[in-house]
Formats: C-alpha cells, structure tokens, sequence
C-alpha cells in the first residue's frame, strides 16, 4: 500500500484518482514485455487517526504465476522490480507535494 506523506492528500479523492490512474498506465508501460504476471491498483478505505479523518491508500496487488510453485517464484524479481520502477516514475513526475511512503 502506498500513501502520501502529506495525509491531507489521503483524503483527496482527487490526488488519490490521479496518482492510481498514473500507476496504472505505468505498470502497463514497464510490464509490456513481462509475462506471467499481473497487477490490480485500487483505492483502500482508510482512517488516519492522525488527522482524524477517513481517506484512501493505494493498494497495490500482484499475482505471478508459472507451471510449478519454483517457476512463479522465479518471477518475483519482475513483480518488485516492476513495483519500483512504477513508483519511482511517479515519484520523479511529481504526483504529490511531499514523496510518498511505501510499504515496500
């Protein structure tokens, strides 16, 4: 899951669209060529004590598969390095005022 470090973003349904919406579009960019692997990107209803307010995470899941238990471990170096590379490119773009955290 992924939040920004600003938790008033969190709140935004907005921001929180925008940056999914990027990940998105980046995951189906830097993944062209994987195989066997597949992500799901959404919004996560949140409470951030904190600020005392409900907001969202982003969630990020994946799924990796193969012809025998090895064979789909084999492909979580892609899934992890596809993850990083997504977040660092939205990152580097500025989706957010302050980086965002991962649970990465």
């Amino acid at each position: 899951m992924l939040i920004f470090r600003d938790l008033d973003q969190n709140c935004s349904k907005k921001h929180i669209f925008k940056l999914i919406r990027k990940m998105q579009r980046q995951l189906i960019n830097f993944g062209k060529d994987a195989n066997y692997v597949s992500f799901v990107v959404g919004p996560f209803p949140t409470l951030f004590l904190e600020t005392r307010k409900r907001g969202l995470q982003v969630d990020i899941e994946f799924a990796m598969w193969g012809d025998s238990f090895e064979e789909a471990m084999a492909r979580f170096d892609e899934v992890v390095g596809l993850m990083e590379r997504t977040i660092v490119e939205c990152d580097k773009n500025g989706m957010h005022r302050k980086p965002i955290k991962s649970g990465i």
